[in-house]
């Protein structure tokens, strides 16, 4: 009965395909060039809207403050053809309406920021999640393929099967599916015409 089982393992395992170690190394190194990608993507998505975030700075402070301040010194010599210049008062409002705008035009930038990192994350999330699951997958082969190879040297050659005669069972199977699928496509083929 030991041998039974023997032959039975010895079997199901030689149907699997061989998973070298080495596999699991490139997939552990994949998982890691995947969060060296991600610290790059996060760096220059940060450094962009780091940017935006000085040009809205600029823009506020200078293009729209003075556009704004010259709205209203134009709009006061409407009502007023005497008037001159601000008051230290209405500047300072004027001033404040200005620093809410950047206060706004900033917290848009922010908000993209947000969400552009927030889908970054995401995405970085589940490609490291399926890489570790095709290392586990990897890692789960490769001990099998050697599991395999430990019985075949254990029991093989009490019971008359190598790796070489596994093999070829398996290259014989393989031609054989291949001669079924060719004949399968010829016969629709025929149909079709």
């Amino acid at each position: 009965m030991k041998y039974v089982v023997s032959i039975l393992l010895v079997v199901l395992l030689g149907s699997c395909a061989t998973i070298p170690s080495e596999s699991v190394e490139l997939s552990q190194l994949v998982g890691e060039m995947i969060n060296s990608a991600k610290v790059s993507h996060v760096n220059m998505v940060n450094l962009h809207f780091n940017a935006q975030s000085k040009d809205v700075d600029l823009f506020a402070l200078h293009d729209y403050k003075e556009k704004f301040l010259s709205n209203i010194r134009d709009k006061k010599k409407e009502r007023d053809p005497a008037f001159v210049e601000l008051t230290f008062d209405e500047y300072d409002r004027a001033m404040e309406r200005v620093l809410k705008k950047r206060t706004e035009l900033l917290a848009e930038v922010e908000a993209n920021r947000q969400r552009v990192l927030q889908a970054l994350e995401e995405h970085y999330t589940v490609l490291l999640a399926s890489n570790s699951e095709v290392t586990a997958l990897l890692r789960s082969a490769a001990k099998l393929s050697e599991t395999r190879s430990a019985l075949l040297e254990r029991f093989g050659q009490k019971i008359g099967i190598s790796g070489t005669k596994i093999k070829e069972v398996e290259d014989k199977i393989l031609e054989g599916t291949n001669n079924i699928n060719s004949q399968m496509d010829s016969a629709l083929k025929q149909l079709g015409e």
